[in-house]
């Protein structure tokens, strides 16, 4: 298995694609997301870990050009 933190053949973004909302409008979001996630609640940083352990792998040397929604199913489910 290559060294995990030789990254010199991959480009990775990882994002949380958050803004900064303030008062009930942070309120109402956060509401609306969690109601159509299928885990019910936000994840937490270190539930990344796998995918990001996948994508550093040999495993994933031919994977190109996709997103990997780590999402608890709310893009499948949510209609988005």
């Amino acid at each position: 298995m290559k060294n995990l933190f030789d990254l010199t053949d991959r480009v990775f973004v990882i994002t949380g694609a958050t803004g900064v909302l303030a008062g009930s409008a942070a309120d109402y979001l956060a509401a609306t997301i969690i109601t159509n996630t299928p885990f019910g609640r936000f994840g937490n940083a270190d539930e990344l870990f796998g995918a990001l352990h996948y994508l550093l792998a040999d495993a994933s040397q031919f994977v190109t050009g996709t997103v990997l929604a780590v999402d608890s199913g709310f893009v499948a489910f949510s209609g988005v």
